[in-house]
């Protein structure tokens, strides 16, 4: 969903957003509610978190620039 709203940023995700808002909060596995927390982030902000994937990317790539970016964020803002 994150290479999706990456490349198609005008489509409609909020169908999507509501899931992964679901399984953050409901899923069992703790790395699984991040990971769906960080995605729900960048569907709703994406216009301030610069992702940039590589064609042989591993998952956790994606999830580390949304996280050390979130992480500068807030470190400049404060």
């Amino acid at each position: 969903m994150i290479l999706l709203k990456k490349y198609y940023p005008s489509a409609n995700y909020s169908d999507i957003i509501d899931k992964l808002n679901e399984i953050a909060e409901k899923n069992i596995d703790p790395s699984i509610r991040f990971k769906a927390h960080l995605a729900s982030i960048y569907l709703n902000f994406y216009d301030i978190i610069d992702i940039r994937p590589k064609f042989d990317f591993d998952h956790e790539y994606i999830y580390k620039q949304i996280t050390g970016q979130l992480e500068n964020n807030l470190v400049v803002n404060n």
